[in-house]
């Protein structure tokens, strides 16, 4: 079995990489998170305690998603943290949607569907990073378009994944027709 490298260190270094290639993109936006970050912690934090409550994600999911949400709602504006919203919102309940046969099949995910700081930096960095670019350049269409396409991949990934654990029949491999064992 080869090892595998987490999906977040992988993104993390992408993101580190994109800052190391357009520093001065990196230094517009530094003044402008900053000055949007008092207000974003406000509505972020509630919303990432209210989360781990539901039982949507761990401390470190919170802790991980707080940071993600002030970065975009400092960085992109309402919008785009509402559209965060809405992509966690559909996951969590993706997730939840026949939880006891994904449990009784032991393909449910771990931690009762929680996601952790690794989950959710994997799911949202390139949004984040993202949403950086936005603040650099906030008439840049194509970070737009780069922070809304992270998040409909990432959701709709996860999303599918889960309502095919709870209701779909036989998993096979897409460009072979072998049949697997689910989440394969």
């Amino acid at each position: 079995m080869r090892p595998r490298v987490p999906l977040s260190i992988v993104v993390a270094a992408v993101l580190l990489a994109a800052a190391w290639l357009d520093p001065a993109a990196m230094a517009r936006a530094v003044p402008i998170v900053t000055r949007h970050a008092p207000t974003a912690v406000v509505w972020t934090a509630p919303c990432a305690i209210a989360a781990a409550a539901i039982g949507g994600v761990s401390i470190s999911g919170a802790v991980a998603g707080t940071l993600v949400g002030i970065l975009v709602l400092a960085g992109a504006g309402w919008p785009a943290w509402w559209l965060l919203g809405l992509t966690f919102l559909a996951t969590t309940i993706a997730t939840r949607i026949g939880a006891s046969r994904k449990t009784a099949m032991g393909i449910a995910e771990p931690r009762q569907g929680r996601r952790g700081a690794g989950g959710i930096v994997a799911n949202t960095a390139v949004a984040a990073g993202a949403a950086l670019l936005i603040a650099a350049d906030p008439g840049d269409a194509m970070s737009r378009v780069m922070f809304a396409a992270a998040l409909v991949t990432a959701g709709s990934d996860s999303v599918a994944s889960e309502i095919g654990k709870a209701w779909g029949g036989a998993t096979r491999v897409i460009w072979t027709g072998r049949r697997v064992p689910p989440i394969t």
